[in-house]
């Protein structure tokens, strides 16, 4: 029968080296198993109370970990770490390297999807995505961890939420998909993992104190020294008091949400947790964060063909962005591919989790990550990321989605589609959705031509479907 301690919450916490500081709260008894995994960083905490360990010990066992890649054994903690011989044994009776593992890898253009076992023998997703910067070129690594097994939201475009919500995943087990992908890049010598975005299964905020426990691990100086600007939470917005909760204890933490409708009839269609949150409070919400973190958020947009994709819809959307008080964000036109209403991988992730329901065929499924890109529209040459950079000026900049009408111009359905060379590069929406600047209320001259690479359509030339002047 392995041995359990009971301890109680602990009485200090790895400060040095902390970005992200979550509020101390009261000491309660618990019983930590033996055979925890090491990324819990609380339970470490709390059991280095107990074996009278000192801050710095912790700390050196982690740099150990993660800056030098040493191995969790006594002699290792002794010899290379400095733990004092019986304190290192006792680490490593009461704790594992990692509790969950991966069991199948799936390659594919730009990415590599890991299945990752959990102890508790379910199965969640972690994606990496691979791409190239637009500005400078370099390789980026992108992670899109998975907070939920399942989720409960039950969109009618995306297969996870035909699963139900299973169980909740710990800090440790989200830090532990990081992990995984960072020693998956660094097996193949690609570059290192410094973005992360909670875009898998299941909904952050419902989760949302494993969540903050995670970011806190995440950008620990000790641990993956990630910069907590380049971490990302969407949410679907089932919670506007969450929202403000993750302004106030993560500021710099970036922040998604996944609109789909500027209109509360059709969120509620799409998204049935909607009806708990008008758009009037979920603005609200907004508005506090983007005052709290000085950054806006990035606004979500699924193109569904012939359902949110009309000129009204685009005229609620500009509504809903205008109305907005604060730093300026941007809005994510996503185009939803095609897919069956029962999608090949939702099946196999069913059988991965028998106890799971059957999925419910919806109108419209998307995949569980909609962060993937086809390859189809990614950026392919250096001319075109050059131009594109022109164009945008700096990175503080922002973009929205369809500004105010200007006179003499109407909109056709083909506006919400791409124009020629962003559809064969994939870096530039339609000439229709102009740049904004973040220091003014105006939109911006147009920097481009197709001289530098991309066929867009500048102010005033004629649609190219004959239907309006753009």
């Amino acid at each position: 029968m392995p041995v359990q301690w009971l301890i109680a919450a602990a009485s200090w916490t790895l400060d040095a080296g902390s970005r992200i500081s979550l509020p101390r709260r009261e000491p309660v008894s618990a019983i930590v198993p033996a055979r925890t995994s090491i990324f819990d960083l609380a339970a470490a905490e709390s059991w280095c109370t107990h074996a009278s360990a000192s801050p710095a010990h912790l700390q050196s066992v982690y740099r150990h970990l993660f800056r030098r890649g040493g191995a969790l054994t006594a002699e290792a903690l002794h010899s290379e770490a400095g733990l004092p011989r019986q304190l290192a044994s006792g680490m490593c009776s009461a704790f594992v390297p990692c509790s969950s593992r991966v069991v199948e890898r799936v390659e594919s253009a730009g990415g590599r999807k890991l299945v990752v076992e959990l102890a508790s023998g379910l199965r969640v997703e972690t994606v990496l995505i691979m791409h190239e910067h637009l500005s400078t070129g370099r390789q980026r690594c992108t992670v899109c961890v998975s907070s939920q097994v399942g989720c409960g939201r039950q969109c009618s475009f995306c297969a996870t939420g035909t699963m139900g919500a299973l169980a909740q995943l710990s800090a440790a087990e989200i830090l532990e998909q990081v992990w995984h992908a960072r020693q998956s890049v660094r097996e193949d010598g690609g570059a290192e993992v410094r973005n992360v975005v909670f875009m898998g299964m299941g909904e952050p905020l419902d989760n949302l104190d494993a969540v903050l426990s995670s970011l806190r691990g995440m950008t620990h100086q000790s641990l993956f020294d990630l910069g907590a600007r380049r971490i990302t939470v969407s949410t679907v917005g089932g919670s506007a008091g969450r929202i403000m909760r993750l302004a106030d204890e993560a500021p710099r933490v970036r922040l998604a949400l996944s609109l789909h409708a500027a209109t509360q009839q059709l969120r509620e269609e799409l998204i049935p947790s909607a009806r708990a949150v008008p758009l009037d409070a979920l603005g609200e919400a907004l508005d506090y964060h983007a005052r709290e973190t000085g950054a806006g958020a990035c606004l979500e947009y699924l193109l569904i063909a012939g359902l949110n994709d009309q000129p009204d819809h685009a005229d609620a959307l500009a509504a809903f962005c205008r109305e907005r008080k604060g730093p300026a964000g941007f809005c994510n036109l996503v185009r939803r591919p095609a897919f069956h209403t029962t999608p090949h991988h939702a099946t196999r992730l069913l059988d991965r989790n028998p106890s799971a329901p059957p999925p419910r065929p919806g109108p419209h499924t998307a995949p569980t990550c909609a962060l993937t890109v086809p390859p189809s529209l990614r950026p392919r040459s250096r001319t075109t990321r050059r131009a594109l950079a022109r164009y945008m000026g700096t990175r503080r900049r922002r973009m929205r989605a369809w500004p105010p009408s200007t006179p003499g111009c109407e909109r056709c359905t083909a506006c919400m589609r791409w124009c020629d060379g962003a559809q064969r590069q994939g870096v530039m929406p339609r000439g229709h959705a102009a740049s904004w600047s973040s220091r003014g209320d105006g939109p911006r001259e147009r920097r481009f031509t197709p001289g530098h690479g991309l066929s867009g359509i500048v102010q005033g030339a004629p649609c190219r479907h004959e239907q309006a002047v753009c």
